[in-house]
């Protein structure tokens, strides 16, 4: 976005020299750096570095939630009506030129290069702190070893696990949690018999949707981890198994209620 200031000071050097046109410019300048400042969005919740100031208070207010994209949207409506404003205050000027302005024929080769040189370099460097800025946020799965977040799921497990067994209703019985890379499973021993559809039809129209709401659950989902709910039936040999992540969360928001992933 540095080159909404590049472009028009570039005009400046080699054309319009006078200050009429150059406070425009100056404009733009600061209207960009009031942007980043404020309303920057290359954070997460986690490293939240790329973050403008009113950007990184709605993420962590909202807890990462869609209030962050409405403002977004309402920053770039505001952002472009200001470019616009700006650049047609520019293109005015330029029409207008004091009688006293500086021609720009006039002066030195080497020292209008010199002067594009200058600026090119200050703009680079601008850009360069904004995409550092930038890289230094990127999500915590990609910009840490994955061992770390398995590592907390891992401990998330052995502490709820030592809350177990635990009755959750007179026919289900929470009998031990644990993990498997940045999976947290759950494991359930029901007293009552019943299909593996029947299960998930259940948890689909009981469970999941809290789940997805959980304030605590979701944000973790948010970075990967993904929640098991193992239920081991009467009569049968093998676990019913049912996973909720972000993805599963995301479908269900839009329609999908059956607690499967696409």
């Amino acid at each position: 976005m540095w080159l909404l200031v590049y472009i028009p000071a570039i005009a400046g050097i080699w054309r319009y020299r006078f200050w009429g046109f150059w406070k425009w410019v100056v404009a733009m300048f600061l209207w960009q750096s009031v942007a980043d400042f404020l309303f920057a969005a290359g954070g997460t919740l986690d490293q939240p570095q790329g973050d403008g100031l009113i950007t990184g208070m709605v993420r962590r207010a909202t807890n990462d939630g869609a209030e962050v994209a409405l403002l977004g949207v309402g920053f770039w409506i505001v952002f472009l009506i200001g470019v616009v404003l700006i650049v047609s205050q520019m293109r005015k000027a330029a029409r207008q030129p004091p009688a006293h302005a500086e021609v720009a024929s006039n002066v030195p080769l080497l020292r209008r290069t010199a002067e594009t040189g200058g600026l090119t370099l200050a703009i680079a460097a601008l850009m360069f702190v904004s995409l550092s800025a930038m890289m230094s946020a990127k999500p915590l799965a990609a910009t840490q070893d994955a061992h770390t977040l398995e590592q907390e799921v891992a401990d998330a497990a052995v502490e709820i696990g030592r809350t177990v067994p635990q009755q959750i209703d007179p026919s289900t019985k929470l009998v031990g949690v644990r993990s498997s890379g940045r999976v947290l499973i759950y494991d359930y021993e029901l007293s009552e018999r019943g299909t593996s559809e029947q299960m998930r039809d259940f948890f689909a129209k009981n469970s999941l949707a809290r789940v997805c709401a959980d304030a605590v659950m979701r944000p973790e989902m948010r970075r990967g981890v993904t929640f098991r709910y193992s239920y081991m039936l009467i009569g049968q040999e093998a676990p019913v198994e049912i996973d909720v992540s972000e993805a599963v969360c995301a479908a269900t928001v839009g329609g999908r209620s059956d607690g499967t992933q696409q």
